[in-house]
């Protein structure tokens, strides 16, 4: 019986894994989208309804152009892929961290990882700029990114990317 729920959680993280590298717009050898760093994550008007006035804002000043294109990433969906990853994470320890299938994962994982790092340093550069550009507003963006950080435990990184070193 044990083997039957380790076997089917296993398919469970590699089924997982595949949509999070989807949803990045990770291909098949774990590249980037050539668009740039914030690929997949613009924000839709009605997506991230608190930053409507916002990007109006950063559009016409230009303090969000953090981006290749110059669109502000969005931090519902950025939280959402890192919802994904710890969730994956949490059914890898579940499974058993030491399984030969899930030990072939890790490089996958360390590029979602890596990508995820990437993004949301970009999500808190443009929430910096913003909160500098306009002075009560961006505060709670920055904060929810720089959690997304704490959620990942990557304290080390937030200081890295707040300090610009990212």
């Amino acid at each position: 019986m044990r083997a039957r729920v380790v076997g089917s959680t296993l398919v469970e993280v590699e089924r997982r894994v595949g949509e999070l590298e989807e949803g990045l717009m990770m291909g098949q050898m774990g590249g980037r989208a050539k668009v740039g760093a914030g690929a997949g994550y613009v924000d839709d008007d009605d997506e991230d309804e608190d930053d409507d006035e916002d990007e109006s804002d950063s559009d016409s000043d230009g303090a969000g152009d953090e981006t290749n294109q110059g669109a502000a990433i969005s931090t519902p969906k950025l939280r959402r892929h890192v919802a994904q990853y710890l969730a994956i994470r949490q059914l890898m320890e579940r499974a058993g961290a030491d399984h030969p299938f899930l030990l072939s994962l890790e490089p996958r994982l360390q590029r979602v990882r890596n990508t995820l790092l990437l993004d949301m340093g970009a999500a808190l550069r443009q929430a910096k700029a913003r909160a500098a550009a306009t002075p009560g507003k961006g505060q709670s963006r920055l904060l929810e990114v720089v959690g997304m950080y704490s959620d990942m435990d990557e304290g080390k990184e937030v200081i890295k990317a707040l300090k610009g070193g990212s």
